[in-house]
Order: structure tokens, then C-alpha cells, then sequence
């Protein structure tokens, strides 16, 4: 089942009032018995087609892409524009932030699209020699007009499942984003987003040892002590700068973003941001 999100906010970046508009979206993949066939898709597709459209409508500033597949960004066809490049120069967003592919996964990457340049460009991942994180996080710093507070904005696609090797990895993929933050001065007082797709689902869960069956290239840091907890609440990641929640709704008044009901992609603003207007 394809599964698809679009949130929009629109934020004061400081008092004379300049305003961004900030979207994720999880594009979704095409199932089959022998694995994923696509993320976004080739351009007359219904899949590619109901992307465009939905994001034309929203009209953001700044959008975060999931499970955007490698067919979608192809560097090896030789092509002049790949899927991404053909939706990014329709919707009029010259500025493409694609990170590295993982070991952990071959397939996904989370992308940033905007409308305006980026200062700085870098992606999360582990310390080395770990290897931890099935996609890492673009991370993007957005000259943004109007003013000298430009946001950072970082997202994220973690690892999914509910069984208890997936919620440990999602805890150490939560350790090293707020590690990002720490390492880079981050605080309370800077404009920074994060948001995407975190699957944030299942039971809260505490580790005092890692899971037996992680998968044979992943590479716990040695920096990591236990116990290890596990949380469905994002905020239980950060110190010392914790985020806000924005409460994400659906027309309907449902705060689900995934068929399970579960609500697994999220907007988090600094307190900076969580400070001014939100719409």
C-alpha cells in the first residue's frame, strides 16, 4: 500500500515577519513479491502525477521527500534529469539536497527540495567506525530572504517495523540526530525544522544489550552505553534542546499519519520557532 503524507507550516523567522513554508512528504513505494519497484516513479505516472499535483497545491518553501528510490535519482543512467530533477524543475525548486546511499539500505534515500540556495549541506549518520543508520538525514541550511535567521532543516526516514530490532535501531538513529544538534551548538534560540517520517510506532521498550539478529554490516558505536530506551515520544530523544511537536491533523480531525493509526511522521520545531506564529 503506498503510503503518502503532506504537512505544511508557515513560521514568523523574526519580528518584521518573514514567513516560510515548510512540507514533508513520504512519496510511498510500490510493493510486489520480489521487492520495491519505485518511490516516486517516472514522470505520467499516476504515482509521479499525484506527487506534482499535491505539491503544487501546498506550494512550499522547502519540501522533505521519503522513500525516494534510486531509480528516481539514477546517477549511473547517464540521463540529462532524473525523476527528481524533472518534479524539482517543474515546481520551481532549483536547489536539490540528495545524501549518500547506506549499507543498511541500497534502495531509500530522504531528500530536501527548496526554492531558495543552501549555505551548508552535510548528512547525519554515525560516528565511524559504526554503522548504524539505514538512511541518513539531510541536513541544510536555507538562505532564506528577509532575514539573517536562517533555518536549518533536517529530515529523516527511520527504520520501520515494530519488532524489537527495528525499535532499537530507531533509539540509536534518535541518539545520533540529537548528537548532530549538540555537536553543532544548536540551541533553543536557533530556527531549525525536523521533520519527516519516524516511525515512532509500537511499545516503548528499554535495552540492556543490543538485539541478537541486527543485520551483518550494521556496526553499534562504541560510544553507546545501556541501558538503551526506546520511545514512541520524540522528545524523550533531545537534551538539552528539546523540540516542539506541532499537532499535525487531517481534515477529519485525526492526528493519524499512517493506515495503523499510528502517527509516525512529524513536524518538530525548535522553541525559537515554536515561540512565533504557526499556522
Amino acid at each position: 500500500m503506498v503510503k503518502t503524507l503532506a504537512a505544511f507550516l508557515l513560521l514568523s523567522l523574526s519580528a518584521a515577519g518573514v514567513e516560510i513554508r515548510v512540507a514533508s512528504f513520504n512519496v510511498g513505494a510500490l510493493y510486489v513479491s520480489s521487492g520495491p519497484v519505485y518511490g516516486l516513479g517516472d514522470p505520467g505516472t499516476p504515482g509521479y502525477e499525484a506527487t506534482k499535483s499535491v505539491l503544487a497545491r501546498i506550494n512550499a518553501d522547502i519540501v522533505a521527500l521519503q522513500e525516494i528510490h534510486n531509480a528516481d535519482i539514477d546517477e549511473e543512467s547517464g540521463s540529462t534529469l532524473e525523476d527528481v530533477e524533472v518534479l524539482a524543475a517543474a515546481l520551481g525548486y532549483p536547489y536539490i539536497y540528495t545524501p549518500p546511499r547506506t549499507s543498511l539500505d541500497f534502495t531509500f534515500r530522504a531528500i530536501i527540495l527548496s526554492k531558495y540556495p543552501f549555505t551548508s549541506t552535510t548528512s547525519i549518520g554515525s560516528p565511524s567506525p559504526a554503522n548504524e543508520i539505514a538512511r541518513r538525514f539531510p541536513a541544510v541550511r536555507v538562505n532564506v530572504p528577509g532575514t539573517n535567521n536562517d533555518p536549518l532543516v533536517i529530515t529523516g526516514h527511520l527504520k520501520s517495523g515494530t519488532t524489537t530490532t527495528d525499535r532499537f535501531r530507531r533509539a540509536i538513529e534518535m541518539r545520533r540526530l540529537n548528537e548532530h544538534l549538540v555537536t553543532n551548538s544548536i540551541s533553543a534560540d536557533d530556527n531549525f525544522v525536523i521533520l519527516g517520517d519516524f516511525n515512532l510506532s509500537s511499545t516503548n521498550r528499554t535495552f540492556t544489550e543490543a538485539p541478537a539478529d541486527l543485520p551483518g554490516s550494521y556496526v553499534l558505536g562504541t560510544d553507546v552505553t545501556y541501558p538503551v530506551s526506546y520511545s514512541t515520544s520524540p522528545a524523550t530523544y533531545f537534551s538539552p534542546t528539546v523540540p516542539t511537536k506541532l499537532d499535525l491533523r487531517q481534515v477529519n480531525g485525526s492526528n493519524a499519519t499512517f493506515q495503523s493509526g499510528s502517527s509516525i511522521d512529524l513536524i518538530l520545531v525548535s522553541p525559537a520557532f515554536a515561540g512565533r506564529p504557526v499556522s
